[in-house]
């Protein structure tokens, strides 16, 4: 059954399933998250520098799923987090992106999706862009179980329904690793 996706986007915001999931659940069992070597110390900060001399840097986030309600929720919910989202409602677009010069920090992808599933395209992903970070939404928990045990994955799979202050939380976590 699908959730309306025209909720505001405070702490409680729930993002919706594709699947009848009670709770929230975490499926992290199957492996650590992918740990590339760009996981140094930022260098260190000159004496001088003064606020204004700053520039910030943010984050952008590579989005894909396939239900285009659901995709434009969680761009919401993770732009006002901060981070910069671009979109995909397919692997097959999100790889032309990749390919493109796109400046992309974290591949964010539900990992049942029709034509290449997510395990796949972060797996092609991480052959373009091996400092990419990974992670995986799906709202079909079983089989996501069952197809994690067949491909090697890189990143924390969430379930959901989740509240938008949890993926908000785990996408700083993915981006604080950097």
């Amino acid at each position: 059954m699908q959730q309306s996706c025209r909720v505001p986007l405070g702490e409680d915001t729930q993002i919706p399933s594709g699947a009848d999931l009670p709770g929230v659940h975490r499926f992290d069992e199957a492996g650590p998250a992918h740990k590339a070597s760009h996981e140094e110390a930022a260098p260190p900060v000159p004496a001088s520098f003064s606020p204004a001399d700053r520039v910030e840097y943010r984050r952008t986030v590579l989005l894909v799923d396939d239900e285009p309600e659901i995709l434009q929720t969680l761009k919401l919910i993770i732009k006002s987090g901060g981070h910069d989202v671009i979109t995909a409602e397919s692997g097959i677009l999100a790889l032309d992106i990749l390919d493109s010069d796109a400046k992309l920090d974290l591949l964010l992808t539900d990992v049942i999706m029709p034509g290449l599933n997510g395990f796949s395209l972060a797996r092609m992903a991480l052959l373009r862009r091996p400092e990419l970070r990974i992670m995986y939404l799906t709202g079909f928990y079983e089989q996501v179980k069952v197809l994690g045990n067949a491909n090697e994955r890189f990143g924390n799979v969430l379930i959901k329904p989740l509240l938008s202050g949890e993926l908000r939380a785990a996408v700083d976590a993915a981006f604080s690793a950097i």
